[in-house]
């Protein structure tokens, strides 16, 4: 397991997709391997397990354990392969956005979450979490635009990422700029952390 694996956070319409796609193409057009992944698809378990969640009425604490459920069989099954196959592997989301979830909004004790964490046997640690930020204002902006409904962020819940600011390895870009602006904001960050060097993909 050769390969370095990077984190993108944030919550709803900050970004950070968008930005997990550009920072894949800027490695794979520097002669680097980069694979992305998300722990929503994967295989037939981590698909059911998916579409259970879409019941109403699960509690916070079934929830958690069925996300922990599928972290656990997307580490084995997929993320592990590919570490061993590239250079890079980019996830969208992946712990952080499970205590700011299933902990701080859901009312998971965050013993617990850190216990199930734990519990994974093929863990792999995160060499690079690019926390993208923005206000409640923008995130709801962007929301609107895009799913034409109302944003669901306040001031208080659109910060909860920020509890978290003392997380290893963790750096925290500013969201709000333009989309090209955080792109190269995230390529100097990334060319400071690793010995690879790339360049912006505009």
């Amino acid at each position: 397991m050769n390969g370095k694996l990077i984190v993108f956070e944030g919550i709803d319409c900050s970004g950070k997709t968008t930005q997990a796609k550009l920072l894949k193409q800027s490695i794979k057009n520097c002669g680097y391997t980069c694979e992305l992944l998300s722990e929503k698809h994967g295989n037939d378990f981590i698909e059911i397990q998916s579409s259970i969640l879409h019941i109403n009425g699960l509690s916070s604490i079934t929830k958690a354990l069925i996300y922990n459920a599928i972290r656990i069989e997307h580490t084995r099954e997929i993320l592990v392969p590919a570490l061993a196959k590239n250079d890079f592997v980019i996830m969208d989301r992946r712990e952080l956005s499970t205590y700011v979830y299933q902990g701080i909004l859901g009312g998971v004790n965050s013993t617990t979450l850190f216990q199930l964490n734990n519990i994974n046997p093929n863990y792999v640690e995160v060499n690079c979490v690019f926390l993208i930020d923005v206000s409640h204002r923008i995130a709801n902006k962007r929301i609107l635009d895009r799913d034409k409904v109302t944003g669901k962020w306040n001031s208080g819940t659109a910060s909860y990422y920020n509890v978290f600011s003392d997380y290893p390895n963790l750096v925290k870009i500013d969201g709000e700029k333009d989309e090209q602006a955080v792109h190269k904001e995230i390529v100097n960050s990334f060319n400071n952390s690793f010995e690879y060097k790339i360049n912006e993909s505009f």
